[in-house]
């Protein structure tokens, strides 16, 4: 018997770590480390845009399968935002969905934001894989924030 088997959250974790290690020179200078579990990379779109992609651990609790998030921030949710053509978006995509998440802002106040989302289960996630999703990610973020805000959000 091993006197220390490493546990799903150690393994998640140290996978996590080798995934963003190996992500980080396709995005060179524009990948950076948020936090342990963060890591923010800004993804060139075209026309002079660009979006920023979040990849995040998650893990639901000590028995599940932790999952690498894809998520890409598009802009606070609109007064008059149609609903009904957001999931008429989410049902043309091969991948991911379009979201809408509460951001907190300095002043704790919580503020309904649109977001691109993807996940993978960190056992599954190949960097190639996680590359591409990351790129998809980024355009189909940046286009929708194109559409509704008509400039680029910082």
């Amino acid at each position: 018997m091993l006197a220390h088997q490493i546990t799903p959250t150690f393994a998640s974790r140290n996978r996590f770590e080798q995934l963003a290690s190996a992500l980080q020179p396709f995005f060179a200078s524009r990948a950076r480390q948020a936090a342990q579990d963060h890591w923010m990379f800004e993804v060139k779109t075209g026309g002079g845009r660009s979006q920023v992609v979040h990849l995040l651990l998650e893990r639901l609790d000590e028995t599940s399968t932790a999952r690498v998030i894809i998520e890409s921030p598009i802009g606070p949710l609109p007064h008059r935002f149609d609903g009904q053509a957001l999931l008429r978006k989410n049902a043309a995509l091969d991948e991911g969905a379009f979201c809408i998440e509460d951001f907190f802002e300095s002043s704790s106040r919580a503020r309904a934001y649109l977001t691109f989302r993807a996940s993978r289960h960190i056992t599954k996630a190949a960097v190639g894989e996680m590359r591409d999703l990351i790129e998809q990610a980024a355009m189909v973020a940046d286009g929708l924030e194109k559409d509704l805000f008509a400039h680029d959000l910082l």
